[in-house]
């Protein structure tokens, strides 16, 4: 899914092309059967005018899927096209011309169209097995306010004048939608930078974790937002095993997820489980194949086994991670 270019003549809507195109892609990633690849190698094309082929090559993958986006007032028209690396081929294309109120649908309907001219050139027609269910609440000012708190913690995630935005943005959501399970679950990321980077007192912001993980599992029961959110709430307290158990859950229902299969790896590699760890780590490199993350791991784990010298190799691996 490559980033969806905004064309609404203001870079202040920035936001909303690329929330979209996250959101299409966490959509598409819970449908089975279908590689999708993550979102560091994604965005690493950004900006770039590539050719198909090269992207094809570069990620590993068959086709692509990209669009535009028009926002203006409280209407948006976006455009998508399926396109085959290999030649260019167009499998499916449309454009959608609604009210925001209307986003959640768009989404669910683009993610659909896809999976199902992906099953048409794969699998001869056959239909897409289970309905599509894109994330997002119910508010579509909630979910601009997300949206808007999202793409701050994606570009400057160890800023704390940009985490206490992105907090007044998801606060502005909930307000609005008290129970928008993606807006816990941003309070719940800008919290757990906050812890990492110290810019707060580590009891509070433990405290702070600790409720958001309770309403994430209130409010979605063993979803992969709760469950992540429970394991790293145990790697905080050291209880690696029960880490490990939550997030072989979420790779066990999303095995396309990358993000999950790099945290699943890590935890892994403290129990001592370093066959697994790198097992996870080969399906995520193959999920996000430009993914600094992935490397960073695999260099941990390469330390922890006492392999120094691949550690060192992959030191030496320059990538620009967007």
């Amino acid at each position: 899914v490559l980033p969806f270019v905004n064309m609404s003549g203001d870079p202040d809507n920035e936001y909303f092309s690329d929330g979209l195109t996250e959101e299409l892609l966490n959509t598409l990633v819970r449908i089975g059967g279908l590689q999708v690849t993550g979102r560091t190698s994604s965005f690493a094309f950004k900006g770039r005018n590539v050719d198909l082929r090269e992207i094809g090559q570069a990620l590993n993958v068959a086709n692509v899927l990209e669009g535009s986006v028009r926002k203006a007032g409280n209407r948006v028209r976006i455009t998508a096209q399926l396109i085959k690396t290999s030649d260019g081929y167009h499998l499916w294309s449309d454009s959608f011309d609604r009210e925001l109120d209307d986003i959640f649908a768009i989404q669910q309907e683009i993610a659909e169209r896809v999976a199902e001219a992906m099953h048409v050139a794969l699998l001869g027609g056959a239909p897409v097995d289970e309905p599509i269910v894109a994330s997002g609440g119910r508010n579509a000012q909630a979910y601009q306010e997300y949206l808007r708190g999202m793409y701050l913690l994606q570009r400057e995630p160890d800023q704390r004048e940009s985490l206490d935005r992105a907090r007044a943005l998801f606060e502005s959501a909930l307000s609005l939608d008290p129970d928008y399970v993606d807006a816990l679950w941003g309070m719940f990321v800008m919290w757990d930078r906050m812890n990492r980077n110290g810019h707060v007192p580590y009891p509070d912001s433990i405290a702070q974790l600790e409720m958001h993980a309770a309403k994430l599992e209130r409010l979605a029961p063993g979803s992969e937002r709760a469950l992540t959110a429970a394991a790293r709430i145990a790697m905080l307290s050291y209880d690696y095993g029960t880490a490990v158990d939550y997030l072989a859950r979420v790779v066990k229902k999303y095995p396309g997820n990358a993000p999950a299969q790099v945290e699943y790896a890590g935890v892994l590699g403290n129990v001592n489980r370093y066959d697994e760890a790198m097992q996870a780590l080969e399906l995520a490199g193959r999920l996000d194949p430009l993914s600094l993350n992935v490397m960073r791991v695999k260099s941990t784990l390469n330390l922890q086994m006492g392999n120094c010298e691949a550690a060192e190799d992959l030191s030496l691996i320059h990538i620009s991670e967007p």
